[in-house]
């Protein structure tokens, strides 16, 4: 089981996150799966 992640100072809210998501471009089809939550980068 995976300890929970540390937060910081320049974590995005939810809020922040919804007006973002938008510029992070969608996985490829035919490409592995991400291992990580594009949030969390």
């Amino acid at each position: 089981m995976r300890a929970a992640r540390k937060s910081y100072l320049t974590d995005l809210t939810n809020e922040q996150w919804d007006l973002r998501k938008e510029f992070i471009p969608a996985a490829k089809p035919g490409g592995r799966p991400r291992k990580v939550d594009p949030m969390n980068l």
